[in-house]
């Protein structure tokens, strides 16, 4: 699968600014912020728990934080909404680091310095070795997204998850249901970002091809270099009139997918690395993501998802 460079840079992201507008805490200053990075010492202990275990992913997932491609912050703001936020590289698109905001999954306590003697603050994982096995597989599933989205079985599942998220949150604005196969594909377009036409849509999703026409004709449904929330929201509100009248916008639609996803959990509505380490993260421990939306995923196969994840890891990387 394809995917936008615009649909992984978080700071790009349509729904990002327009998150930002709405009031909800966003900063991306702890990847500047030196005294943010954690060192890699501080878990060192964690670190020796998660190698006992023998499975070659966990050896993977500890190269991808020792090697710099995951970087674990803890920003001194811990309202900060973002969890993940890529270095994305401006020539090729690819992600060259994931910097990994814990700050809402640690606590402080005093410690002593053994060199010194002196009082220390030390930084502790809430969730311990299993928190910090979640948080690095959903670091290490951002690197490697480019990879992961080739597998035909994840691109799917990945796709339906986040249809059923999105159309439950539209599902708010109205009392009565619309066009439901329709909605899901025009949703399932935005989900693409412009990387498919209408009609290259409707063959994988096995679409009527006269229907989706007409949507790539009136919505200009091509392939694109940007299919923002902006676009999807004029849309929705042109091609169901329902939408409109209910006052469907770009600010009561992210106050609904508040709702549902948690501050942490909603960029994922316009960033797929983050969708997909999100999925995983929250399935490896419930606590990360507990917007009640995302437990879709565990409700719907989720460890079997997780799995796949990690034999796509070894088909690709």
């Amino acid at each position: 699968m394809k995917i936008n460079a615009n649909k992984l840079k978080l700071s790009d992201s349509s729904v990002f600014k327009a998150i930002t507008k709405d009031g909800v805490k966003t900063s991306i200053s702890f990847i500047t912020d030196e005294k943010a990075k954690i060192p890699q010492e501080t878990f060192i202990e964690l670190l020796d728990k998660l190698k006992e275990f023998k499975y070659p992913i966990i050896k993977d997932l500890i190269s991808a934080y020792e090697n710099g491609r995951i970087v674990l912050c803890n920003d001194k703001d811990k309202s900060n909404s973002i969890v993940f936020l890529p270095a994305i590289n401006k020539t090729t698109g690819t992600v060259e680091k994931v910097f990994v905001n814990i700050a809402r999954f640690t606590k402080e306590s005093n410690g002593v310095d053994m060199r010194t003697g002196s009082t220390i603050k030390k930084v502790i994982l809430i969730g311990g070795y299993e928190m910090l096995y979640a948080i690095l597989f959903g670091g290490f599933v951002f690197y490697n997204i480019h990879k992961i989205m080739n597998s035909n079985t994840i691109e799917t599942y990945v796709r339906e998850t986040y249809v059923d998220i999105f159309a439950e949150i539209l599902s708010r604005h109205v009392s009565n249901p619309v066009d439901g196969e329709k909605l899901r594909f025009i949703l399932s377009y935005f989900f693409y970002g412009g990387t498919k036409t209408a009609l290259e849509l409707a063959s994988v999703l096995h679409f009527n091809e006269s229907i989706a026409g007409n949507l790539q004709r009136t919505y200009n449904m091509d392939k694109r270099d940007n299919v923002d929330i902006e676009w999807l929201v004029d849309t929705l509100v042109t091609e169901y009139p329902m939408y409109k009248a209910k006052g469907l916008s770009i600010e009561s639609l992210i106050q609904s997918s508040l709702r549902g996803l948690g501050s942490t959990g909603i960029f994922v509505l316009d960033n797929i690395g983050y969708l997909v380490a999100a999925m995983c993260t929250r399935v490896l421990h419930p606590m990360t993501f507990t917007g009640y939306m995302l437990g879709r995923v565990e409700k719907k196969g989720g460890k079997g998802f997780v799995h796949d994840i990690t034999l796509s890891s070894y088909n690709v990387l």
